[in-house]
């Protein structure tokens, strides 16, 4: 059995370059994603030999990935110029911890019955989130009140995988991981002119969640199993003002 489910979109907010936006209240840019990507593998080998031998071979294996890769992003672009009355805000979320039932998360299990039996799982979780806010190059921005620049990343990754098998010979393999991988990053360029009445925020934030389990089972009169799991952490959360 083989199971594959992917989430990568593209999510963007943005005035382009050379925009002259002037407003009397509040100028918000958002981008925000909520993925959900879920795959699940089953696998069920059966074998049966009518002489009732031992050359009896049942082979059983279940491959799951799920995979959420989005890039979301918002920004000013370059010689633009931004004037707010009260406040302006740019703000870039990927979300998954508030959001039920979203994020990477694969399973898989897999069984044979047989005189011999080789099964194995494979399952494999994967988040690699491109979250990004900026103010590009010599933009001109101004508010009477606050002005804030934050990118969020909010990562899940989950893999399961279980397996059983009930051969006279049993090899039960199970291997489970998960790949976080966020790049995130909230920054200014070179020669931006900003002024803020009161408060100015720069923030770039990331958090994750991984779970990962590994099951391994044999019914086997000579039994041999194994369970792995592996969890890979890459976290480049960055924020970042340029020379003026």
């Amino acid at each position: 059995a083989d199971s594959e489910a992917y989430a990568k979109p593209t999510i963007s907010a943005y005035l382009g370059t050379g925009a002259d936006v002037t407003v009397s209240e509040n100028v918000v840019l958002q981008s925000r994603s909520i993925l959900d990507a879920d795959s699940d593998a089953k696998g069920i080998s059966i074998a049966v030999n009518p002489w009732m031998i031992l050359s009896s071979v049942a082979i059983g294996v279940s491959i799951s990935k799920a995979e959420v890769t989005p890039t979301v992003e918002t920004y000013i672009g370059e010689h633009s110029s931004v004037v707010a009355g009260q406040n302006i805000t740019l703000h870039s979320l990927h979300e998954c911890h508030e959001a039920p039932d979203s994020g990477a998360a694969a399973y898989a299990s897999a069984s044979g019955g047989a005189a011999l039996v080789g099964r194995g799982t494979v399952v494999d979780a994967v988040a690699k989130p491109q979250i990004s806010t900026s103010v590009k190059n010599s933009a001109t921005i101004q508010a009477a009140g606050n002005i804030s620049v934050n990118s969020e990343s909010r990562t899940d990754a989950s893999a399961e995988g279980t397996g059983k098998s009930g051969g006279f010979v049993g090899v039960g393999v199970v291997e489970s991981n998960a790949d976080v991988v966020p790049r995130n990053s909230a920054s200014i360029g070179e020669g931006v002119r900003m002024t803020a009445g009161q408060s100015f925020t720069l923030l770039a934030d990331s958090s994750h969640t991984v779970d990962v389990r590994a099951i391994g089972g044999s019914g086997g009169v000579v039994d041999i199993s194994q369970a792995e799991t592996f969890i890979s952490v890459d976290d480049q959360t960055t924020t970042e003002i340029a020379d003026g």
